[in-house]
């Protein structure tokens, strides 16, 4: 059984733009896997590093590799919707940092952020938090499920709650066997807000949205994929 109409929230698409897909005919091919596991939108989220990158660069070659892949999907058929974001990686400061609305999903007012491997402090969920106070924009917590081991999950799982900041889950959560009971459960507790491949090419890390959505149908039902899908509508809103 497949479940069509759901989003892609994190996808490193994009040829030659970061660590993911390395050519236009590997993006197609991305694209292409996504259209048969019934994903009809994409969010292309490469990675922006602010101790790298400047942000006029790393824009002028997002446009660029946009362009370059949406010429080749002119001539192909059953392509998924494409629209731009980034994966931000969290640095102190970013709260401060101006230009954080072009790095948001379709410039939706929520931006997805990879957050540091170390204890997520107080004082770190306090400046991520200030992000949503100063600019307006809703944090959105990339493969939150990378981070579980660091810290005693349901206390910090709860503080994000009251805090307001968004859980992103990659579909490997649902895929791996010692953690597909605690994705559910997150799941059926409403913790996770947004689902996303991560893939960044067609090997080891091909998309694979289809395959959790089955064990979510077969599991819970249709209501938390639909839920899935309601909460991607805030990232399409007319801007």
């Amino acid at each position: 059984m497949k479940y069509t109409g759901l989003t892609d929230v994190h996808c490193h698409v994009l040829p030659n733009m970061d660590d993911g897909s390395r050519s236009v005919e590997e993006s197609i091919g991305i694209l292409k896997t996504e259209t048969a596991q019934g994903i009809t939108r994409v969010i292309a989220t490469p990675h922006f590093y602010a101790d790298r990158d400047t942000l006029q660069c790393f824009i002028a070659r997002r446009h660029e590799a946009e362009l370059v892949l949406r010429q080749e999907m002119t001539l192909h058929s059953d392509m998924p919707e494409l629209f731009l974001g980034a994966e931000v990686l969290f640095f102190h400061g970013i709260s401060n940092w101006e230009g954080l609305e072009e790095l948001t999903l379709n410039k939706s007012g929520y931006l997805l952020l990879e957050m540091p491997f170390v204890e997520w402090t107080d004082v770190l969920l306090d400046e991520v938090e200030e992000i949503s106070v100063k600019h307006g924009i809703t944090p959105v917590l990339a493969h939150v499920e990378r981070y579980l081991y660091l810290f005693n999950a349901k206390r910090v799982l709860d503080d994000l709650r009251r805090r307001s900041i968004m859980i992103q889950c990659n579909a490997d959560f649902f895929l791996q066997r010692n953690t597909a009971r605690t994705a559910l459960k997150y799941l059926r507790e409403n913790r996770i807000h947004f689902m996303g491949s991560d893939s960044h090419n067609m090997g080891r890390r091909k998309p694979n949205i289809g395959d959790a959505t089955e064990i979510i149908l077969a599991k819970q039902g249709s209501a938390p994929l639909e839920r899935l899908s309601q909460m991607a509508e805030f990232l399409f809103d007319e801007q």
